[in-house]
């Protein structure tokens, strides 16, 4: 304060308007200037309201000049990948082990399969935000209709299943079928969302039926080890004894061949013998008489010839011992 205003009631001193108006129009500046520029981080886009109507272009990651008070910005996470989660709850995904909810969530996870037996069934979805401005205007609630949607499709396909599909060999096409099938239902409402992925988490039966269905399921692994048991022992057993039958049958067909052909060889031998004979008959005879008689007489001691002539036999010949042959 000043000399002259030094001990005066501060309401009684006067007001410079122009200081005032300079006050006020740098106020107006800076508020223009702050909001004349809008940043998008590297995983986002911008949707530019003009006067109530979007613009066609998106803005990408970056600083962006916008007519303040005239446009307005909604920034849309189209990077990131989003979760939701039914039947259970992640309480901590910071941490390096994930930890779950200990609240019941049966309402989303009990689902009747289709040979009208009950199954909990807990699973999760991911999902990116690939239209934004659907997201933000098309749909009221985009992620409660994305939760909605997924628990339709999944009682659907749970549905279509036996309970024993269910919650053993039917887990991997259950995720194909449902994936596919909420991405059409989303497609069709026009949400903007793409699915990433789709996976059952914990498939159980309820609690009250578990120890009834843990003794099927012993039951059904003993079976199982029985038959494995049966099929290890035929395969053993039979292989061997189709090669052992399979051996004796070329052993009967080796020896079929050999007694066929050894047949018609001596067949034809007979017929080559027979011809020969008929073109010389006598001949034929006493080649076949000599030969007979080389082979009796080769087994002898003793062979004497006698001539057919002589009456008797002669005193001196010594027939005591050996064989003999008379002729």
């Amino acid at each position: 304060m000043t000399e002259s205003t030094f001990g005066k009631n501060p309401k009684d001193v006067p007001i410079n308007p122009k200081a005032v108006a300079f006050i006020v129009l740098g106020a107006i500046v800076v508020l223009i200037g702050f909001n004349s520029y809008k940043t998008i981080n590297a995983t986002e886009q911008g949707v530019v309201l003009r006067l109530g109507k979007a613009k066609a272009d998106l803005l990408p990651p970056g600083l962006h000049f916008i007519i303040p008070f005239v446009d307005r910005v909604y920034r849309v996470e189209t990077e990131v990948i989003h979760k939701e989660e039914f039947g259970y709850r992640s309480s901590d995904t910071r941490t390096v082990r994930t930890s779950y909810n200990t609240d019941n969530f049966d309402a989303e996870s009990l689902r009747v399969t289709g040979d009208l037996n009950m199954a909990e069934v807990e699973w999760s979805v991911q999902y990116k935000i690939g239209d934004p401005y659907l997201f933000l205007f098309h749909v009221a609630d985009p992620v409660g209709t994305l939760r909605d949607l997924s628990e339709s499709v999944m009682c659907r396909v749970v549905g279509n299943r036996s309970v024993y599909e269910v919650l053993t060999v039917g887990r991997g096409e259950i995720e194909i079928e449902a994936r596919a099938g909420l991405q059409d239902a989303l497609d069709h409402y026009k949400t903007g969302m793409k699915i990433v992925a789709l996976k059952l988490q914990n498939v159980l039966p309820p609690d009250k039926v578990k120890p009834s269905y843990n003794n099927v399921n012993e039951a059904e692994q003993y079976k199982e080890k029985l038959v494995n048991q049966a099929q290890e022992k035929y395969n053993s057993t039979v292989p061997k004894a189709l090669g052992e039958a399979k051996q004796r049958l070329e052993q009967s067909e080796g020896y079929r061949v050999q007694r066929v052909n050894s047949a018609r060889g001596e067949a034809n031998k007979f017929i080559a013998i027979y011809e020969a004979y008929s073109q010389a008959k006598e001949v034929t005879k006493k080649r076949m008489y000599l030969e007979t008689m080389s082979e009796i007489l080769a087994g002898m001691d003793d062979v004497i010839l006698v001539d057919e002539d002589l009456k008797s036999v002669l005193p001196l010949l010594n027939l005591q011992g050996g064989n003999h042959a008379d002729k």
